[in-house]
């Protein structure tokens, strides 16, 4: 059956996009094997009698709904935060993938992820981010929220960059691993590497899902 659209029209130098799909599918995948069920239906893939078709769909609009007993998620592909809805304080922002949890407590909480295919040795002999990448996160949980003539309320709990890496113990003790617990930094996420993979999984459930 012939392919198109998304991941399947991409150029082989685009890596960084194809990256992002992944990544946004890992999420989905994650949530799943740790318990949850789609509310709903992913509209990303369509079958036709003689085509498959992918075509992931930016914004509110097509966020994936999850549901685990008195848990909801919704998932948010690139949406879009702009300064005409109030939303921003300085100027429109767009995470890549954004998690909005709410538990069953009723609190919400909400969690942005940017996927960033690249990554340097700097002066250590393990991987890290680029300090520019973790640079957004800052501007991303400052200046996302909600404004008002009287006060501005930001929005995120977290702002985190996920970045192609192996797992490596050393890392855990860099300030960009150390600092997640602050809701700023980044997280080794490697594609067909089963120890991020549950690594991933475990920062999920003891990060997000929270009372």
């Amino acid at each position: 059956t012939p392919c198109k659209g998304g991941p399947f029209d991409l150029s082989y130098r685009d890596t960084p996009t194809l990256y992002e799909y992944w990544v946004w599918l890992t999420f989905v995948q994650t949530f799943l094997n740790a318990g949850f069920a789609l509310n709903g239906k992913i509209d990303c893939m369509k079958l036709s009698p003689n085509t498959l078709t992918f075509h992931l769909q930016q914004g509110e609009t097509a966020a994936i709904q999850l549901i685990k007993d008195r848990w909801r998620l919704r998932l948010l592909y690139n949406p879009t935060y702009t300064t005409a809805q109030g939303h921003t304080l300085t100027h429109d922002l767009r995470p890549d993938v954004v998690v909005e949890v709410h538990a069953p407590s009723g609190k919400r909480h909400v969690h942005a992820f940017d996927a960033k295919y690249r990554r340097e040795t700097a002066s250590h002999p393990f991987w890290i981010p680029l300090s520019e990448d973790i640079d957004k996160m800052h501007a991303y949980r400052d200046a996302i929220g909600q404004v008002t003539p009287k006060r501005f309320t930001r929005t995120l709990q977290s702002a985190i960059v996920l970045f192609p890496a192996p797992s490596d113990k050393r890392y855990r003790s860099h300030r960009f691993y150390k600092s997640l617990s602050h809701g700023i930094g980044a997280l080794p996420l490697l594609p067909d590497d089963p120890k991020t993979l549950q690594e991933f999984q475990t920062f999920l459930t003891n990060h997000l899902l929270k009372k």
